[in-house]
């Protein structure tokens, strides 16, 4: 996919999340459906969380040096193919943890979810203009390219 279009379609998702809140009081926002699961809210800031994390990854891609001789490992494949990560439990690093914060209201999940897109915005013209060479190991031990990590940044 384009990352032309892997942006646009990330703008569109982000802008659905936004419009969804209003559907909930903040009182369910915060319910959790069970004692081990999230709410609705945790979600989002999980969401939200880990797009930082995957713009981290993405820029140090994209300030690693070329390695033409780095390939994907099969679930670099896999992940490539389908276009994100597969609906799985994965094991993440202790920096990924504490995604799931419970969020203080609405508006900030709304002011984090808009400096998302911008930094989005903000790198689509660095991904365009940077060598396919340039790989760095992902937190899902994967080896993988600079856009393949913006595919994941946008579909996680």
């Amino acid at each position: 996919m384009k990352p032309d279009r892997i942006l646009a379609r990330f703008q569109t998702l982000s802008q659905h999340y936004i419009s969804e809140m209003d559907k909930y009081t903040w009182e369910e926002f915060n319910r959790k459906p069970a004692k081990d699961s999230w709410s609705l809210g945790e979600m989002y800031s999980h969401v939200i969380n880990t797009g930082f994390l995957q713009m981290q990854s993405l820029h140090a891609s994209l300030q690693a040096p070329d390695n033409p001789s780095a390939k994907k490992t099969i679930v670099g494949k896999i992940v490539y193919l389908i276009g994100g990560i597969p609906p799985i439990k994965a094991k993440v690093p202790k920096s990924a943890e504490g995604t799931a914060s419970v969020p203080a209201s609405k508006q900030e999940l709304i002011v984090n979810m808009a400096s998302l897109r911008r930094q989005m915005e903000e790198a689509l013209t660095l991904v365009k203009g940077a060598s396919l060479d340039r790989k760095v190991e992902h937190h899902i031990s994967d080896s993988l390219t600079r856009r393949n990590g913006i595919i994941i940044s946008l579909c996680t």
